[in-house]
Formats: C-alpha cells, sequence, structure tokens
C-alpha cells in the first residue's frame, strides 16, 4: 500500500509540474510507461483521475526484457510521449547522469515517510532524490502441486524455517520428470538476469561477483561462484531446465502445466490466480545445503523526465510566412545599373530575348575566364562584364586578332577600344572610376549559383559536423579519462584504458569472434546476394513476387526479426519440430558455444540479403542487353557471359556492397543483446556488445570510448585492404 500511495503522490507532483491541474481541459494527458500488467496500477490511476477529473492517464506496457533498452532509446531521441515511467533501480544514477530523470528533492520528506530507509537510500544520486520506489521484488517458489503429487513428492513446505535447499528441488523435479509427467523440473525465472543467479553464490558465500573501491573489479573466481554455476550449469546439462528460453518464456512454461518447479517473483501471483487449469503452491525461495539462506530482489522506481514544466509553461509562437517582394523586370528601360556598383551604369539592347541570350553566354564566358585565365592578357587588367557580346569572346579565344587599345578619354574608361557605342557613361571620377572590374587585381565575388548550392548543402555540412565529426572527436577525448557511471567521478589517464584492452583478454576474445564473424557472414550474404539479383534479373513467371518476399525482412526492425527467431531456436520451436519430422536430433542453436555464431550468422543473413540484393540488381540493370547479345553470337557460355561481362560492369556496385556490408557487420548489436547476451562462454561477444557492457553494464565509460576508437580502427584498415584489392582500370 506504502508503494501505491507513493505512486499516487508522485503522479500528483508531475501533474503539478507539467501545468496540469484539476479542471483542466480533457486533452490533457499524463503519459505513463512501465513493464507491469495495466491491472497493477488500475486502482492508482483511477483514483488519481476522479480526483484530477480534466486530467487522463494514459498507461502503456512495455516487457521487462526490453524496458531498458526501449527508454534509452527513446529518452535520448527525446520522446515527449513518455512523462512518467518505470524504472530499474540499478540504472537510476546512470539516467539522472544523462539528464533523463528529474530532481525529486522538495518530496524527500513525504518519501522518507512513506518507504523503508533502505528503499529510499537507493534513490538518492550525489545527495538529490530522482525517484521514488514502488515495491521490492523478493522471488519464491512456485510449485505444480498436480505434478508432484502424481511424481508421489511432498511439496515443500510455506514456513521460512522449513525451506528447501537448491539440492531438494532439483531432485524433486527429476522425479516429477520422471513420474508425474512433467516436461521441466526447475526454471529460474529471469533466467538471463544477474541479480537472480547472484544469489546462488552468495547463498555459498562466493560474495557479489564484483569488488574494488569502484565496484568494477570482476570476482567470479571464488569457490563459491565455481560450486554454484557449476550446479546451474548441470541443471541444463541433465536436461532440467530448457534450453534457449528467455525470461519473457519461463513463467508461461509454468502457466501451461508443463514445469514442476519456477523461481519467480510475485508479478506471478495475479496471473496464476486467475489461470484455473493450474493447482499451484507458493513455498520460500531455496538456498543450498550448508549455505546462507539468500533471497534475490529487485526494487522498482518511478521518475519522470525533466523539463516537462518548462515545455507547459513555454508560449506558443505562430510561424509567420515570409515572402520575397517580386523583382521588377529591368527590360525596355535603357539602363541596368551594374550589381555591387552603383555608379556604373550600361546601355541594354532594346529586344530582351537577345539581351537574355548574351547575358546568358557572358556568364558562361565569365566562368570559363575564372577557371583557365588567358595567356594573352595579364591577370591584373582583365575585365569582367555582365553582359557580353560575340566579338568580345572571338577576342578572348583568339589573342591574336586583339584590336589595338585606344587612349583613354572623358567617354571612355581606360582601356575601351574604341569601337560602337562607350561601355560606360556617367562621371569617370569617384568610386566608379577605380571599380576593380577596370584596374588592379579582380575581386572575386560569390555567385547566386554558389549561394544556392551552399544553401542546399548547408543541413548536411551541419549534420555531418554534429553527428559525425563532433562526437569523433569527443570520443577521442573520453578515451583519455575513466569516467564512472557508479561513482560519476571522472580523471585523466592518458593511454591507461588502450594498455588496459591491450591486457584483457575478453576484449581479444571479442575481436577474435568479430573477426570470425565478418570473415563468414560477408562473403555469404553478398554471394547469396549477387546470385539472387542475376536470378531476379531473368523474366519468368512469380519473379517480382518472389523478389517481394526476399526484400520483405529489411520493412522489419532488427529487433523484432531476433524475436522472431528466437521463438524459431527454442527447443519447443519450429527449427527443431522440421530435424523431429526429418529425424534429426534436437539442436541447441543458441545454447551452445558452437551454434550460437553460426545461428546468428543465419539470422543477420536472412536480414540483409534483400537489401543488399536491391543495390545488385540496379547494377545488373545498367549493363547493356547489346553486351550479352554480342557474347552470345560469338558463342560464349551462361558462365563466361558471367564472368566475362557481369562481373566486370558490376565491379563498382559490388564494392559498394562489399565495404558497406563489411561496415554494417562491424557495428551488429541488436539480434546479440537480444538472443545470447554475448554468450555462450563469450561464443558471440562481438566488439560492440562488449562495448556495450563495459559502458552501461560495468559502468566504465572511458574504457569503451577506447574500445570504440579501437573498433574504427580496426573497420578502417578492414577497408582500405578491401578497396586495395578491388581497385583496377576504369
Amino acid at each position: 500500500m506504502k508503494g501505491r500511495l507513493i505512486a499516487a503522490c508522485l503522479l500528483a507532483v508531475l501533474t503539478a509540474g507539467c501545468g496540469l491541474r484539476a479542471g483542466a481541459d480533457s486533452a490533457n494527458t499524463l503519459h505513463f510507461v512501465g513493464p507491469e500488467d495495466p491491472k497493477t496500477f488500475q486502482p492508482v490511476i483511477d483514483g488519481f483521475q476522479a480526483k484530477h477529473p480534466g486530467v487522463k492517464v494514459d498507461y502503456s506496457q512495455i516487457p521487462f526484457d526490453t524496458l531498458n533498452s526501449t527508454l534509452q532509446q527513446r529518452l535520448a531521441a527525446g520522446d515527449d510521449g513518455i512523462d512518467v515511467y518505470t524504472v530499474d533501480q540499478p540504472r537510476v544514477s546512470a539516467l539522472a547522469a544523462r539528464g533523463f530523470l528529474a530532481d525529486l528533492s522538495d518530496w524527500k520528506d513525504r518519501v522518507k515517510q512513506a518507504a523503508l530507509p533502505a528503499q529510499y537510500e537507493v534513490n538518492e544520486h550525489r545527495g538529490k532524490l530522482w525517484s521514488v520506489p514502488i515495491w521490492t521484488s523478493d522471488q519464491f517458489l512456485f510449485y505444480n502441486k498436480t505434478l508432484l503429487k502424481k511424481a508421489g513428492v511432498e511439496p515443500p513446505s510455506s514456513d521460512p524455517a522449513k525451506r528447501w535447499t537448491w539440492e531438494q528441488t532439483a531432485e524433486a523435479g527429476r522425479k516429477a520428470q520422471e513420474r508425474g509427467g512433467a516436461q521441466w523440473a526447475l526454471i529460474p525465472e529471469q533466467i538471463e538476469q544477474y541479480y537472480q543467479l547472484q544469489s546462488l553464490p552468495e547463498s555459498l558465500g562466493g560474495g557479489s561477483g564484483v569488488t574494488g573501491p569502484d565496484m568494477l573489479t570482476p570476482a567470479l573466481t571464488t569457490d563459491g561462484w565455481i560450486k554454484a554455476m557449476t550446479w546451474y550449469r548441470d541443471l541444463f546439462a541433465q536436461g532440467l531446465a530448457p534450453r534457449g528460453v528467455g525470461s519473457f518464456q519461463t513463467s508461461p512454461l509454468f502457466a501451461e502445466g508443463k514445469v514442476a518447479f519456477l523461481a519467480g517473483g510475485p508479478w506471478n501471483v495475479g496471473t496464476l490466480a486467475e489461470n484455473k487449469d493450474v493447482d499451484w503452491g507458493v513455498a520460500p525461495y531455496p538456498y543450498f545445503a550448508g549455505g546462507k539462506q539468500v533471497t534475490p530482489h529487485r526494487l522498482l522506481v518511478l521518475g519522470h523526465q525533466p523539463g516537462l514544466q518548462e515545455a507547459a509553461a513555454r508560449p506558443r509562437v505562430p510561424r509567420v510566412r515570409r515572402t520575397r517582394p517580386r523583382r521588377q523586370p529591368a527590360h525596355h528601360q535603357g539602363h541596368h545599373r551594374h550589381p555591387g556598383q552603383p555608379g556604373r551604369l550600361r546601355a541594354l539592347p532594346a529586344h530582351p530575348r537577345g539581351a537574355r541570350r548574351r547575358q546568358q553566354r557572358g556568364r558562361q564566358h565569365d566562368h570559363d575566364v575564372r577557371r583557365r585565365p588567358h595567356r594573352g592578357r595579364p591577370p591584373q587588367v582583365r575585365r569582367v562584364h555582365p553582359v557580353r557580346g560575340h566579338h568580345d569572346q572571338d577576342v578572348r579565344r583568339h589573342p591574336q586578332r586583339r584590336r589595338p587599345q585606344s587612349p583613354a578619354h572623358p567617354g571612355h574608361p581606360a582601356g575601351h577600344h574604341g569601337l560602337g557605342p562607350p561601355a560606360m557613361t556617367g562621371p569617370t571620377t569617384g568610386p566608379a572610376a577605380k571599380s576593380p572590374a577596370v584596374t588592379g587585381t579582380p575581386r572575386r565575388r560569390v555567385g547566386r549559383p554558389v549561394l544556392v548550392s551552399l544553401a542546399f548543402l548547408a543541413p548536411a555540412l551541419v549534420a555531418l559536423l554534429v553527428l559525425r565529426l563532433l562526437p569523433a572527436g569527443m570520443a577521442v577525448v573520453s578515451s583519455l579519462y575513466h569516467t564512472s557511471l557508479l561513482t560519476g567521478r571522472t580523471s585523466f589517464v592518458g593511454l591507461e584504458n588502450y594498455a588496459a584492452l591491450f591486457a584483457d583478454p575478453t576484449f581479444w576474445q571479442s575481436v577474435r569472434v568479430t573477426l570470425l564473424f565478418s570473415v563468414v557472414v560477408n562473403p555469404l550474404q553478398i554471394a547469396a546476394a549477387l546470385a539472387l539479383a542475376v536470378l531476379f534479373t531473368r523474366r519468368f513467371g512469380g519473379v517480382r513476387f518472389l523478389r517481394a518476399l526476399v526484400i520483405l525482412p529489411i520493412a522489419v526492425p532488427p529487433a523484432v526479426s531476433a524475436a522472431v527467431w528466437s521463438v524459431a531456436y527454442r527447443p519447443d520451436g519450429l527449427l527443431n519440430s522440421v530435424l523431429r519430422v526429418l529425424g534429426v536430433p534436437e539442436q541447441p542453436f543458441l545454447t551452445s558455444p558452437g551454434q550460437a555464431l553460426w545461428s546468428l550468422i543465419v539470422l543477420l543473413s536472412w536480414i540483409g540479403v534483400g537489401y543488399w540484393m536491391m543495390f545488385l540488381i540496379a547494377g545488373l540493370q545498367d549493363i547493356p542487353a547489346t553486351l550479352y547479345e554480342a557474347a552470345a553470337i560469338d558463342g560464349a557460355s551462361a558462365w563466361h557471359r558471367f564472368w566475362h561481362v557481369t562481373l566486370p560492369l558490376l565491379r563498382r556496385p559490388l564494392a559498394f556492397v562489399l565495404v558497406a556490408d563489411t561496415v554494417s557487420n562491424f557495428l551488429v548489436f541488436a539480434p546479440v543483446q537480444m538472443l545470447t547476451n554475448g554468450g555462450p562462454e563469450g561464443s558471440t561477444n562481438l566488439t560492440m556488445y562488449d562495448i556495450f557492457t563495459r559502458a552501461y553494464t560495468v559502468g566504465d565509460l572511458g574504457l569503451a570510448q577506447a574500445e570504440v576508437m579501437l573498433l574504427v580502427l580496426l573497420v578502417l584498415a578492414v577497408v582500405v585492404v578491401q578497396f586495395r584489392l578491388l581497385r583496377g582500370k576504369d
């Protein structure tokens, strides 16, 4: 109840901060995002809306497995569709440091009264309150009464003093498999979450797994960790727990009656209570025999984005469309004012069409003169006219035909040829007489086409500077510092980050895995894309439909593709079902160190082949059909036409596809995070995921930035080698 009161108070203060008040317009909406079932917060939301009838609370549920990554992406993008959101407590300091949480220090006293001291303290960072607690999720042991009864096993007691050990639980689950019809014996619900696995070695005295003043030094080789993780490994090796199942799939397996024991959190109680098909019970969380009783718990808190009050109070300024006055044509005016020189006037012909043509030819000639100065006239006396006739162009092209210069007189400027009407009228003294267009070094003026080109290029240049060059420079500087997200301290360390990486076996393992991944996936994707491109450029029935099917995975986000393939890779998924039909044993896929990387390669090839195929199809369509006809007349076979006609003329598109595919495969991240988390045993720990782990799991931004710089150098080296190998005569 305290947690719900805190949530209601927080919603009220956020409403005040957003400028929303009771009795306001019904369009005022407070966006609330969290991983919990909407029924969990509905009583709080109903009470709040009853108290503030002018405000509507819109709750959106995000799966817990993708909560942190989704919030990080949406908050970093400045998503204004998130006002209040659930925060995983270990990430409070990181979100506060990045400016994604508002300071709630004014509510310290009220939160202290409503929460336990331990719940309150973890919400502070550098003396300020950034979030408020909702609840602490102590975990329990759920068991299937029907399966245990069939196996003749007495269920565990609900008395904490009589809690079972892990050894007892695993043995009872084994009997439920053998005699009770259970498919699995025991499943930890959050199977890949560190905080749940941490309780196992802690029970054996192995510690939390980290040590040091900043808690950044791994300590996973103690006896407690080795013994606990050996027992945990045997759960899967002996078939007691399923391989390749994510945390979002474990509780549904228990709810379907396939699992004897589930070690999970209290959020399952509501779902299981509505399930009439499973007879279940709850017991205290187990511990290891001879060890201490340790229960994993996770604290969920609430926070909101900063700047909401300022955004609501900021007045809206209507956008005024500016119009440019229409220029009046100068035709039939008799004189035209020379641009940039108020005193100079030039006579124009009476016919506007002839003047326009001569003016265009004169501009083109001026462009040529600026690019190639003529040898017959020194640059310092070169004259530039906005209007020029045919004879002027002919003289500049043929210096030997140059007409003799006539002496200057008051009616003609110095150097006038003396033929035809004077080129300039008006005073010969003052600013006009000293014009650089007549004597001295010419002053280069930026033409209108250049300004228009710069205007169109300006957004791209600004984006290149802000999004590419500036972050690259900041990354170089950051790699020379040690920055901890946990403590917030920053210190200059020079090249120590690079030295630490070179001495880290995990870094070298990630480099080896990344290179192996690129060496395999790049040729595979390009070969498949080229074969499909050649096939789909031919005419046959259904070619457009088949081409659309191959291109379809491009429209699916990589995260969604990874989720689909995770279901296919499950032990009871589509792929293993097909293998069973064919008489092939089930494969572990993502849970096998020898198959996990290859499983990712298949997934990424499925995503990328259609994309690169489009570029190659465009290149194939640019090859003239007459070349193939000539080769066929000469008796060349289909293979010879492909080898001697198609490949040479497709060299440029292939070079682009190869380089772009190489760079994109070096930056693969989302499938690794969603499917394997770099495992098992580091077999899929690609460099990008290793960088993410160092930055946001370990909390060492400087070390992560140093690894980013090394990855950039590695990619540049590979791309340079590719360009040199593909370089040839045009």
